[in-house]
């Protein structure tokens, strides 16, 4: 079994996925002058659910919400792995192509194309998480705008993914209806602060997953979701449905039973 949990951190993203005492953290939320939630929320996660090994960290991009706990995690964790689309000291670059096996698991890396000196939006790094045997996918997207979402579907076997984190927490801008389409997901999870200024996610966009069929989840409403990945099936939970409620999928689609 893995797990992947996209913690409540309001407006930003923290996304952490484990395999046994192991973890890889995609993103790490927004920092401020006295602390983090690294410090505050990622940390804390991390010991509570018994991960004593942070194997890598991904970063999307450099805004605040995104990396601006890089510097904790790296001194506290000291991941193996520190990968990201921007020329960083003594990080692996994320490039289009390249993969890493972690286990029973392979990160795919699907953009950008070359690494940047300063990693915006369209920089992120998109990487899907496949489990090897049961080829149960969640796509990673950061925060990718349709530019970059109309150059990404030319390669569809690329991005088919069952779950996918909303690109750029569900702006306007991101989530083209092709792009829904070819990455064809039964659920889409957004990160979103609870009436958060930005007002994401944008009920348009929201409306163009529901009209594609796949069902809709987003931490500012739902808070924290962890999807539970099993051989044959997978279970998504959120922490204010309550116990018992849950969006359950058997493994029957594209061909895996």
């Amino acid at each position: 079994m893995w797990q992947v949990f996209v913690l409540d951190v309001g407006h930003g993203l923290a996304v952490v996925i484990k395999q046994g005492n192991s973890a890889f953290i995609y993103d790490t939320g927004m920092a401020w002058q006295e602390s983090s939630i690294a410090e505050q929320i990622i940390t804390p996660f991390l010991h509570f659910h018994g991960i004593s090994d942070v194997k890598g960290l991904i970063l999307s991009h450099s805004d605040n919400d995104h990396s601006g706990g890089m510097a904790y995690i790296i001194k506290n964790w000291n991941p193996e792995y520190v990968i990201s689309s921007e020329d960083l000291h003594r990080s692996t670059r994320c490039i289009a192509g390249q993969t890493l096996t972690w286990g029973a698991l392979e990160l795919e890396f699907i953009w950008p194309n070359q690494s940047v000196p300063r990693a915006y939006n369209p920089h992120s790094c998109v990487v899907r998480v496949i489990q090897s045997d049961s080829k149960q996918s969640i796509l990673l997207t950061g925060d990718i705008d349709a530019v970059v979402e109309w150059i990404l579907v030319r390669e569809p076997h690329k991005l088919s993914s069952d779950i996918i984190m909303v690109p750029h927490h569900g702006s306007r801008t991101s989530s083209i209806s092709q792009f829904i389409k070819v990455v064809g997901p039964d659920v889409a999870i957004a990160s979103t602060a609870k009436l958060g200024k930005w007002s994401f996610p944008n009920p348009s966009v929201v409306e163009r997953y529901k009209k594609a069929g796949v069902a809709w989840l987003d931490t500012g409403s739902s808070g924290q979701v962890s999807i539970h990945f099993y051989s044959t099936n997978w279970q998504v939970d959120s922490l204010r449905q309550g116990k018992g409620q849950h969006w359950y999928r058997q493994m029957l689609r594209k061909g895996v039973e």
